[in-house]
């Protein structure tokens, strides 16, 4: 597809689906609001019950999910690939991959996590779940965001012209490649 067609069509999904944020009015200053923590149930008794209680959540939500490297990883043999593959279509540095796979709590950035799913040719859904765990999703107030989720929604995988969508519009490009 030709990099030219991409653009016009980027250009209607952004007016259709970019939202400019509002400039705050002057003299507006936020604050935190009233936060009360969920109590733990009665069988956790006193100091050491609340700890197991919060140990408890901890436990149950890693047997569920996995770790975040162990769903990339899970992706990665999903799709027939290995990890040498998915970091040099990436364009990402080994190094990364070797984060996610030696350390339980790493997470990467938005942006790294974009590229591999990019690598992956994960389907949008596929790709807001990987996200959501990481803790991250598109937003309407952001182009950056918008751009990416342009690419998901049609199928452009390839790092470079998605790369070139992204310099097109000021930003900077995915991966550790240099454009």
């Amino acid at each position: 597809m030709k990099i030219e067609n991409l653009v016009r069509r980027l250009e209607n999904y952004l007016a259709e689906n970019f939202i400019e944020p509002e400039p705050l009015p002057e003299g507006l200053k936020f604050s935190i609001g009233h936060y009360e923590k969920p109590k733990p149930p009665d069988k956790y008794d006193g100091v050491i019950g609340a700890m197991r209680w919060q140990l408890d959540k901890i436990f149950d939500r890693l047997e569920l999910e996995g770790t975040f490297g162990q769903r990339i990883r899970d992706l990665i043999a999903k799709k027939g690939l290995t990890e040498v593959e998915v970091y040099k279509r990436a364009q990402l540095d080994r190094r990364i991959f070797s984060k996610i796979r030696r350390y339980r709590n790493y997470t990467p950035s938005e942006r790294t996590i974009w590229a591999i799913c990019l690598a992956l040719e994960l389907s949008l859904d596929e790709a807001l779940e990987i996200l959501g765990d990481a803790g991250y999703t598109f937003s309407k107030y952001d182009k950056q965001d918008l751009i990416i989720k342009f690419c998901f929604e049609n199928k452009v995988y390839d790092i470079f012209t998605v790369n070139e969508l992204l310099v097109h519009y000021g930003f900077k490009p995915l991966g550790d490649s240099i454009f």
